[in-house]
């Protein structure tokens, strides 16, 4: 009985260090780890935070339903999404209020729609 009673014990601790460790959230750093943000989000998984670096950043971004943060690193001073062609940001489907998108200048973006 003793020995069973041990082995439950050890596999609740062995289970609540393997969940602690795959609930981490990363930090995706662009342009430092990845070279657009988009790149970034699209490795990403939810809680991760995705940090973009200072600039005017031509492209598109879409979430892809992920319940992430994409922040700027330096505020919507320095930091501008404004995309060659289309929206600024996508946002479709499954994301929850989990999905952040913070201190960002969203401009020159279009949509027939939105």
């Amino acid at each position: 009985m003793r020995m069973s009673r041990m082995i439950g014990t050890y596999g609740v601790m062995l289970l609540a260090f393997c969940c602690a460790a795959f609930a981490r959230a990363d930090i995706r750093r662009v342009p430092e780890s990845y070279p657009t943000i988009q790149s970034a989000i699209d490795v990403s998984f939810a809680g991760d935070i995705v940090e973009v670096g200072p600039g005017v950043w031509a492209e598109s971004i879409n979430f892809g339903g992920r319940a992430i943060t994409v922040r700027s690193a330096a505020g919507p001073d320095t930091t501008i999404i404004d995309p060659l062609t289309g929206r600024c940001l996508t946002a479709t489907g499954q994301e929850t209020a989990s999905a952040r998108l913070e201190g960002f200048t969203l401009r020159g973006g279009s949509a027939q729609y939105g």
